[in-house]
């Protein structure tokens, strides 16, 4: 009636185990909860400057503007559906949140650059269109190293799927039917403790000298009830 399902005896890996307690630890949540306020409030700032403009802004402002706002609202709005998961999501908030910041340094860089083109010299506008070159490239590595974390705890999660889901030898065979399938063992006792030391790896020779010790133990209570 107690015993445990084997199942359930299985370890977690231990990278799986500790990716998982991360995404689900107190500082993830505060660091989600400081991209949200940051976007949010930034979004809030521009939208105000905006309104309270006396004048129209030139179109190109109001673009800018637009972009900002909605970059921010993005953000604000990744954080908030990362707070809501109640689960772990194995790093597809990290693919997320990289694939959120590539978008946002690409239009940034393209704009800026554009900009610089049209205002600035022709040198000004080549230092804007590496550092947007090298910002993307980082949002774009960021990328791929989020998309391999998450390949990789998926594939340690279906590894122990897989493995919680083939039977254990114990729940399948009795004592006696893996006695008659162990041929190189016919020499062994085949009580169920031979048997179940011999399931959990250990040698021959182990079994047979604690068989031993537990017969002579066995003779010698049964001599001391009868004395």
């Amino acid at each position: 009636m107690n015993e445990q399902n084997p199942v359930e005896r299985r370890e977690v890996p231990g990278e799986l185990r500790n990716a998982l307690a991360s995404e689900v630890s107190l500082g993830s949540r505060m660091r989600h909860v400081a991209v949200g306020l940051a976007g949010g409030c930034g979004a809030a700032l521009i939208a105000v400057l905006w309104a309270t403009e006396p004048g129209t802004l030139p179109a190109r402002t109001q673009a800018a503007f637009a972009a900002l706002i909605a970059i921010g609202l993005a953000w604000a709005a990744f954080a908030a559906w990362v707070l809501s998961r109640r689960r772990p999501m194995f790093a597809r908030d990290r693919v997320l949140g990289s694939g959120l910041a590539l978008a946002a340094t690409s239009a940034t860089a393209v704009a800026g650059t554009a900009l610089a083109a049209a205002r600035a010299t022709p040198a000004g506008a080549l230092t804007v269109a590496l550092a947007g070159a090298v910002l993307i490239a980082a949002a774009g590595l960021l990328l791929a190293r989020a998309r391999a974390r998450r390949r990789e705890l998926l594939r340690l999660r279906d590894a122990l799927r897989d493995d919680t889901a083939r039977p254990a030898p114990e729940s399948v065979h009795t004592f006696e039917e893996l006695a008659m399938n162990d041929k190189t063992d016919r020499n062994l006792p085949l009580g169920p403790l031979a048997l179940a030391l011999r399931l959990r790896g250990a040698s021959g020779r182990t079994v047979l000298l604690l068989a031993v010790l537990l017969g002579a133990a066995l003779l010698a209570g049964a001599a001391l009830l009868l004395t």
